[in-house]
């Protein structure tokens, strides 16, 4: 998702297709909503405490 992101919101690369600025205020919120858990998980597995997740 991250790496997608600078591709499509480029005019040099997708031309009229690129991204406007609304999607790409989305992308960038869907990914951190889809990269947060993820990140939570794996500092989880390697025994790093997070506060508030007992």
């Amino acid at each position: 998702m991250i790496v997608l992101r600078p591709f499509t919101g480029s005019r040099d690369v997708m031309g009229e297709f690129a991204n406007r600025r609304i999607i790409t205020v989305a992308t960038v919120l869907g990914g951190a909503v889809v990269l947060t858990p993820n990140l939570v998980l794996l500092l989880q597995t390697f025994g790093v405490p997070i506060p508030g997740l007992g």
